[in-house]
């Protein structure tokens, strides 16, 4: 089979984004005005599922064919209104609070639904939306859904809530960690001592089954005491986070604040790159770094807040310079979108974080200049843990074929020269590939490592314009040899 020409294939390796405007002061009420004009169906009382208005078959659930978000997506564009709400002030806001519930409870009056997690999202909006409206039907509405949640709790694993009713097949922390949340606040809107007790036998099961050490894993599953799945979601350690405070407000308990900070510094180390939590891609992974935002502004109260509340700007910033002309934002938060339909759950997160951080000053966020390998787009490549000494959670393996490559999408703060380390193992002999800035290549060499557990690091330049960028690695016609490749580091040079 013919190798295809090196300029088509560099082409398809340019920043995959519209072109980005200088930076400038973050608005946050202009940001939410702007989600609001796209999404909101004032008649229906309804937020659309996409920018265009129209049905799409990769998303055909939610009301009249999937024109309307689902279930789970609406509540978290509840939440949302509640941000703007607290963040603005603005009675409108408080007044479109209710006009959400109203459209939503009019399509799903008994809140049918077989998943757990989906059912408490509407718990929790609904007792935020009970504290900051002091209406009672989100009160009795919280309740009544946080006991029939608890009907799904038993020994199996351990303990913890199903996440299907009708099929019991997993445990996650989508189900427990928001329910802990509800509880508490259940616990403290009513005095009801029921609820306290339930959010700290989940909040334990949580930590026992699904947290090691920093990591907070995603769920159990399975025969017998069942098997824990380690992926990594921002969203996980978000609802982790916000978990442990409720509990440590309810309690004093320093040591909930304790399991916070760690889980958070985790995730700001290796769920970012560059400090700009990662694109967990479209359809339910857009809406996840909306609750991690949310934590962080929780978590930037608290005693030692100032790391987290800096991490937040960082997101509020970045986010605000990658919006399109019409104001919507899509899953990456540090490049501009195309003018494709955008969906209302991944908007409506980056609304969040530009909402939760506060006007910020024209900047683009850079925390060290980390780009982490396996956080990276992968190009026929696969990531691995296997050597040790790689830094983040693993690196890019068996980085060997023709068209194989790791895309680096790149924030430079100003345009200039930068001096670019790729740290990499070659335990199988010289390695060459194409370092490729958006769109031109140009030739790198790794010089051999003793083994594979033995890393390197190779130096080179870039020059870079102001705002995004894509530099990739990429096995091109002039490659050869083995390479795992860890990370990449940027460093502006005087």
């Amino acid at each position: 089979m013919p190798r295809p020409p090196l300029l088509l294939l560099l082409a398809a390796l340019t920043l995959g984004a519209a072109h980005a405007a200088p930076p400038t002061p973050s608005d946050p009420r202009a940001m939410m005005q702007a989600f609001v004009r796209a999404y909101w169906d004032p008649e229906r009382g309804y937020f659309y599922t996409y920018s265009d208005r129209k049905t799409h078959p990769e998303h055909g659930i939610g009301p009249v064919g999937g024109l309307y978000s689902d279930f789970w997506w609406e509540a978290q564009l509840f939440d949302l209104v509640m941000d703007a709400y607290e963040a603005t002030g603005d009675a409108a806001y408080k007044t479109m609070i209710g006009d959400v519930w109203d459209g939503f409870t009019s399509e799903y009056p008994a809140f049918p639904n077989d998943y757990n997690d989906d059912l408490g999202w509407w718990a929790q909006g609904a007792i935020r939306a009970y504290n900051l409206t002091g209406e009672r039907r989100y009160l009795d509405t919280s309740g009544e859904l946080a006991d029939r949640i608890w009907e799904d709790w038993d020994d199996r694993y351990g303990g913890g809530l199903w996440w299907r009713r009708s099929v019991r097949d997993q445990k996650n922390v989508a189900t427990n960690a928001p329910y802990v949340n509800t509880s508490v606040r259940l616990y403290q809107a009513t005095g009801d001592a029921k609820y306290l007790d339930r959010a700290k036998e989940a909040y334990a099961w949580v930590k026992a089954r699904l947290v090691d050490g920093p990591r907070v894993y995603d769920h159990v599953s399975g025969e017998g005491n069942g098997t824990v799945t380690t992926w990594d979601f921002t969203y996980n350690f978000g609802n982790f986070v916000l978990a442990a405070l409720a509990l440590r407000d309810a309690t004093g308990d320093d040591a909930y604040l304790t399991d916070a900070k760690t889980a958070m510094d985790w995730a700001l180390r290796n769920l970012t790159q560059n400090g700009v939590l990662l694109d967990e891609g479209a359809n339910d992974g857009g809406g996840f770094k909306g609750v991690t935002v949310r934590a962080l502004k929780r978590l930037s109260k608290e005693p030692g807040g100032e790391v987290y509340l800096a991490a937040l700007r960082d997101q509020g910033a970045s986010t605000w310079n990658a919006r399109r002309a019409d104001g919507l934002v899509g899953t990456a938060w540090d490049a501009v979108p195309f003018n494709d339909p955008i969906q209302s759950l991944t908007a409506g997160s980056a609304v969040a974080a530009v909402l939760n951080a506060g006007a910020q000053p024209a900047r683009i966020p850079w925390r060290d200049g980390r780009y982490e390998a396996e956080n990276a787009q992968k190009l026929g490549v696969d990531a691995a843990s296997r050597a040790p000494g790689y830094s983040g959670r693993g690196y890019i393996n068996n980085f060997r074929s023709f068209g194989q490559g790791v895309a680096f999408d790149v924030n430079a703060p100003r345009a200039g020269t930068y001096r670019v380390t790729l740290r990499y193992g070659a335990g199988g002999g010289n390695a060459s590939r194409q370092l490729v800035l958006n769109g031109a290549g140009r030739l790198v060499n790794f010089a051999s490592t003793p083994d594979w557990n033995t890393w390197g690091t190779v130096k080179t330049t870039v020059a870079l314009p102001q705002g995004p960028s894509r530099l990739t690695v990429l096995f091109g016609p002039e490659g050869y040899g083995w390479l795992n490749l860890d990370s990449l580091t940027l460093e502006a040079t005087p």
